[in-house]
């Protein structure tokens, strides 16, 4: 029996957490330093 030698790999993808530039729907609601917040967590 051959053991296989892949390893899975996960990549995510984000965007820096810039005011007013991250997350948009929700600065109606949160304000750009807001959504920026929750990008950043």
């Amino acid at each position: 029996m051959r053991l296989s030698t892949f390893n899975p790999t996960l990549i995510i993808f984000g965007r820096y957490p810039v005011p007013g530039k991250t997350k948009t729907r929700l600065i109606p609601a949160l304000g750009p330093a807001g959504a920026a917040d929750l990008q950043r967590r």
